[in-house]
């Protein structure tokens, strides 16, 4: 009771500061001091990855491309520094940030040193042949592509990009073979969920998270399409905010898991051998669409309450 009470008090606290606090620093200091003790007490463990890759220069997104330690390291580091529980895969410069900012005694940090090392990543020349034979035969692709952040200009960045997306599920198997932290519920977050500019997801979190089922749970745009007469190539080439699945959080029970990774296995074997180069966000669509049973779906716009299916309010 009493602390529910000092979490409100915070909570009112920075709200009132926020009108004669300008600069903004001060401001977001504020705001994460309404979640930064709690998830100790959560059954939960938080996966994420930060890799560096060789070509940010073609991705889209200013902030991206302007600096690499701004759009993740600084993210991963406060998803570090507020959540317990943390599982980071990473290469040698995350590792080195890590340990620059002694989060590597809080954190299981797994190094592969390079995203190269990543499994599947040697299929990323596949990806591209798919990627290119796709937008040979449908030109339209190429305006519509479900990724935000990078562009079909350069097929073989992509390539990268789609290995390096749909290995979240092979690092959470990892994890849940692993299971350091000795939890029954698996998170994925991307650290990228903790850039400033999602602060407003955040300011009014006491600490709670939903773990109301043993299923996959995920978010889906209500306004989505009907996914059941699309094709898995045109739903691997769906514009980003008609997808019906998103990728950057979702949730695994350890019980459930063994069928959901073999659903998962099985669909990617699958979408390759039809040269379906689809990313996480598409291959989970596809999975509900073929598996509903699966899942927990969580009705959700992108951007607005993404993050409110997990972290309760």
């Amino acid at each position: 009771m009493f602390i529910s009470i000092y979490r409100r008090f915070l909570n009112c606290f920075s709200r009132i500061l926020q009108f004669f606090l300008p600069k903004k620093n001060w401001r977001h200091a504020v705001r994460y001091l309404n979640y930064k003790p709690y998830s100790k007490k959560i059954d939960a463990t938080f996966v994420t990855m930060c890799f560096k890759l060789e070509n940010l220069g073609q991705m889209k997104q200013s902030n991206v491309k302007k600096n690499f330690d701004k759009a993740y390291l600084e993210p991963l580091r406060r998803l570090c520094n507020n959540f317990e529980k943390v599982v980071v895969f990473c290469d040698d410069t995350t590792y080195q940030f890590l340990e620059e900012n002694n989060l590597t005694k809080k954190v299981y940090a797994i190094n592969l040193h390079s995203y190269k090392n990543i499994q599947d990543m040697k299929l990323a020349s596949k990806y591209q042949k798919f990627i290119e034979e796709a937008i040979a035969k449908h030109p339209k692709y190429k305006k519509e592509y479900s990724v935000y952040s990078l562009n079909l200009n350069y097929p073989d960045v992509q390539a990268i990009y789609t290995a390096l997306l749909l290995a979240k599920m092979h690092f959470i198997d990892r994890v849940i073979k692993e299971n350091p932290f000795n939890t029954n519920y698996f998170f994925w977050i991307d650290c990228g969920c903790l850039r400033r500019a999602y602060t407003t997801f955040w300011k009014d979190w006491y600490g709670k998270i939903s773990l109301t089922t043993k299923k996959f749970k995920i978010c889906m745009n209500p306004v989505a399409k009907n996914l059941k007469k699309i094709s898995d190539l045109d739903i691997s080439f769906m514009p980003f905010k008609t997808i019906e699945c998103y990728g950057p959080i979702f949730c695994v029970h350890k019980k459930n898991w063994k069928k959901i990774y073999s659903v998962y296995n099985d669909t990617l074997k699958r979408l390759r051998l039809a040269h379906v180069p689809a990313i996480e966000q598409a291959t989970f669509a596809i999975m509900y669409r073929d598996n509903p049973e699966l899942f927990y779906p969580i009705k959700s716009r992108m951007y607005s309450h993404v993050m409110k299916f997990v972290f309760e309010k």
